[in-house]
């Protein structure tokens, strides 16, 4: 047996290097590794401020009388009854239908009424009054129905005032039935 030194007494001498050659195609993609272990779970944030609790406000009147009744052009429904009223800020004057808002922001208001003919007109329309000025109107050409309406309204100086007044130009007929104009307003948060 020969040592190391003997077997490179026999090797010629170190060739010169030569330049490195062209990069060969990349090769497939190999199989997916297995997943690590889960790390540890972060530590927990702050809990957040509490929210504003979820408080449904509003007013609920009606107009019973169970008579037949006839409403001149520009008369407020006069709302006489209250049926639901959770909020401090929303009141019924029940001698003239009028409702008060006493605080400014956003309300949602939904009405209808048993409208039971006119005298001339061949359409039937009621508006949504704040403070004396429209804000919008519903219309039927059906003469004898329940006619319908609603609003987003915002008042921005209270109080305000709302009513809902004819606006078809001549006497509409409510009918006789238990309960002939209903009115809700909803207070939404801010």
């Amino acid at each position: 047996m020969t040592s190391n030194s003997e077997d490179r007494a026999f090797l010629g001498p170190t060739g010169l290097t030569r330049t490195t050659g062209a990069t060969g195609p990349t090769g497939p993609t190999g199989p997916t590794g297995p997943a690590g272990a889960t790390g540890p779970a972060g530590a927990t944030g702050p809990t957040g401020p509490t929210g504003p609790a979820g408080v449904l406000s509003g007013l609920q009147a009606q107009y019973i009388t169970g008579t037949f009744q006839t409403m001149a052009d520009g008369d407020a429904i006069p709302f006489n009854t209250v049926i639901n009223s959770p909020s401090a800020d929303l009141s019924l004057n029940v001698v003239n239908g009028e409702i008060t808002i006493a605080a400014p922001g956003n309300y949602y208001v939904s009405w209808w009424i048993a409208v039971d003919g006119s005298t001339v007109a061949p359409t039937i329309t009621f508006s949504l009054v704040l403070d004396g000025n429209p804000l919008s109107s519903a219309s039927t050409p059906i003469l004898s129905d329940q006619m319908s309406g609603s609003d987003l309204i915002t008042v921005a100086a209270a109080p305000g005032v709302l009513t809902l007044i004819n606006a078809t130009g001549n006497d509409v007929f409510i009918g006789p039935t238990t309960v002939q104009a209903n009115m809700v307003i909803l207070q939404l948060a801010t």
